[in-house]
């Protein structure tokens, strides 16, 4: 179902995005683009301030669907009136889009989220992304059919029945989600902006690189313009390009993205972005045409989705959940939208002052600028994101495991942290080994009995083993008691009169129950007090 849900939900979004182009650019001229681009980006930056805050109240499981319908509803008005108002419905479907676009692909990944536990979500995860991936296809291809046989105005029809098809689906997903609301107040997310530096550096990553896309779409849009007579030729170029980019993007997720996290790091592969963004400016800039302004779009497009998007999403590994929720959101959507918002406002200046084709060249030279800056930028989230993973992995705000780190970057911070808090605790152990066998009288006693399969009367004997030099054979005793004792172990972890170094040797026993008894145990040993226990 979830794969299913993803390839209906991308078919309709690349569908929306060749449609917006078509109707547009058939309905008006390109200069009219820095107009209409400012004022989607305006319009989904008021958007996402509602939104968001009821996406916090209601949960995504009850939104998404129903901002799924009210999408349908109106493609299923532009289209009664497209026939009649060409101009106005071309307007209102670029807004539309600008609006309802992004949020709902967000909010379908937050259903995921809450609905597939993290063991699930890793293996099911890989046939999500294949469904996506094919519907990315299906909509392109769907998007250009439909316009060669009926005209770019029939395409609302088929995004109205995708919508609607989405909406079902990520409904019938939602039945069985784990949560829908936050537990305990939400952080302001502009107050979390303001106090952190390392969020406002990802945020001026998001700005520059919206910014540079904003130009980029403007100059591939003015081009394919002039190339094509609108219509039916424009809408097969957009629906072409938008497949292109959805089985590309695939190609590279699948072959490099992975590759790229766990040889070259988080910084380094976000930089491959901003990079390629230069390399191919500026041979766009010095030798304008189609062709290159597509390689340059095309590239950018398909590394900021595939590349770029996995080393970004770990950027917010760090933080701590209750400031990263409201925060993500505004940087994603609202940072993107502001990009946007300067990138078109530049254009207008542009059309302004120079010809349109002058303004093509400076527009991608100025992406080249941005692409710069964003370099810049991400040389210091990189330092940025290791410190603050240190510090989190100190503190207990953030808990990784080391299997499942994926990258290089992260890896290495997790090993250098463990290795620090390893070393104290084990420093501190030997000393109060060495005082306690100072103060110990006599020749030190014999080992005790521990039984291999221990009985209830045994466990409490046991337990107070853990902390001496017979805990392996205590923990491994323990174990094979797990499933039928679980209460006494469960009751030991949490209770603070035990020893810390009985409790922090419990978890790993705990988990060999692997059944809700013993996950509900080791949630509540999460909010312990003792970092040794949480850790």
């Amino acid at each position: 179902m979830a794969a299913t849900t993803a390839a209906s939900i991308i078919a309709q979004q690349i569908a929306s995005k060749a449609t917006r182009d078509t109707l547009f650019l058939t309905s008006f001229d390109a200069t009219r683009l820095p107009e209409v681009m400012l004022a989607a980006a305006g319009i989904a930056l008021i958007g996402v301030g509602l939104l968001s805050r009821l996406l916090a109240r209601l949960g995504p499981t009850k939104l998404v669907p129903a901002l799924f319908l009210a999408s349908a509803a109106l493609y299923s008005v532009e289209a009664a009136i497209q026939p009649r108002m060409p101009g106005p419905v071309a307007y209102a479907v670029y807004l539309h889009v600008a609006l309802f676009g992004s949020v709902v692909v967000s909010g379908f990944w937050s259903v995921v989220n809450e609905r597939f536990d993290p063991h699930a979500a890793k293996r099911y995860i890989g046939r999500i992304a294949a469904g996506a991936t094919a519907g990315g296809v299906v909509g392109g291809l769907a998007a250009e059919r439909t316009a060669a046989l009926f005209g770019p105005g029939r395409l609302l029809v088929v995004l109205a029945a995708l919508n609607v098809l989405s909406a079902f689906g990520v409904a019938a997903l939602a039945r069985g989600a784990v949560g829908a609301t936050a537990e305990g107040p939400l952080q302001n997310g502009f107050d979390v902006l303001r106090r952190s530096p390392f969020l406002r550096r990802i945020a001026g990553v998001v700005v520059l690189l919206a910014f540079g896309g904003a130009l980029l779409d403007f100059s591939l849009k003015a081009e394919a313009d002039a190339r094509y007579a609108g219509g039916e030729g424009l809408a097969s170029f957009f629906a072409l390009y938008y497949t292109s980019i959805g089985v590309a993007t695939f190609v590279v997720q699948t072959l490099a993205s992975q590759k790229s996290l766990e040889r070259m790091g988080i910084g380094r592969t976000l930089s491959v972005l901003p990079a390629a963004i230069l390399a191919l400016g500026v041979l766009a800039a010095s030798l304008t045409r189609l062709v290159t302004v597509v390689a340059l779009r095309g590239t950018a497009t398909v590394l900021e989705n595939s590349v770029f998007r996995s080393g970004y999403e770990l950027l917010y590994t760090p933080v701590a959940p209750r400031r990263k929720r409201p925060t993500k959101m505004i940087i994603d959507v609202a940072g993107n939208r502001l990009g946007d918002a300067l990138g078109s406002g530049v254009v207008m200046l542009l059309l302004l002052v120079v010809l349109p084709e002058v303004s093509v060249r400076v527009s991608l030279g100025l992406a080249v600028v941005a692409s710069a800056g964003a370099l810049m930028l991400i040389a210091h989230l990189q330092r940025g994101y290791v410190s603050q993973l240190a510090d989190s992995l100190r503190t207990g705000a953030v808990v990784l495991d080391e299997d499942l780190a994926v990258d290089a970057t992260t890896r290495q911070t997790l090993a250098e942290t463990t290795m620090a808090l390893d070393r104290s605790k084990l420093l501190a152990e030997i000393a109060e080994h060495r005082k306690k066998q100072s103060e110990r009288p006599g020749p030190p006693p014999s080992r005790p009995h521990i039984a291999p399969v221990p009985d209830a009367r045994a466990i409490p004997e046991i337990l107070p083993l853990l902390a001496t030099d017979d805990s392996a054979r205590a923990s491994r005793s323990l174990r094979r008691a797990a499933r039928r004792h679980l209460g006494q172990l469960v009751d030991a972890l949490l209770d603070p009169e035990q020893p810390v170094a009985v409790r922090r040797r419990l978890p790993p026993i705990v988990a060999v129950a692997a059944d809700e008894r013993a996950a509900r145990g080791l949630r509540l040993a999460l909010d312990d007090p003792r970092f040794e226990v949480r850790y």
